[in-house]
């Protein structure tokens, strides 16, 4: 889920910087949600695989916890007030995710949210059947 609602260009607003531009706000969205989802697939066609982002990455927020940053960046980890595993901005350093911070979304962005959250919840009800 983007949160195009936090999206600033030099501090203004996405909508305010596209107003008064001729860039259509809703077909940037699209294009740029299409180019995250296939990101994954883009790399793989070049490389062959996609190890290494993900071995940039995971080496990144290794070194944010031994040197114990304590950086906010966007980390997995369960979170009490959904009750699932999500991508949210946590400060991490040495001792794990040392804070959540509370995402103001909108209502789109909101539902969008809660959306992945039930599906999660659904997918683990399934789990616990199978076994």
């Amino acid at each position: 889920m983007l949160l195009w609602s936090k999206v600033t260009i030099g501090a203004v607003p996405l909508e305010t910087y596209l107003g008064g531009r001729s860039i259509d706000g809703q077909t940037l969205r699209r294009s740029v949600e299409e180019y995250v989802r296939q990101g994954n697939i883009n790399v793989i066609k070049g490389k062959g695989a996609s190890e290494f982002g993900i071995g940039t990455v995971v080496a990144r927020v290794v070194e944010i916890i031994l040197r114990d940053e304590c950086m906010v960046v966007p980390v997995s980890a369960y979170s009490e007030k959904y009750g699932v595993t999500l991508s949210l901005p946590r400060r991490v350093g040495r001792s794990g995710v040392l804070d959540e911070f509370e995402i103001e979304a909108n209502k789109e962005e909101q539902e969008g949210i809660s959306n992945s959250v039930e599906a999660q919840k659904a997918a683990m009800k399934r789990l616990d059947r199978s076994k």
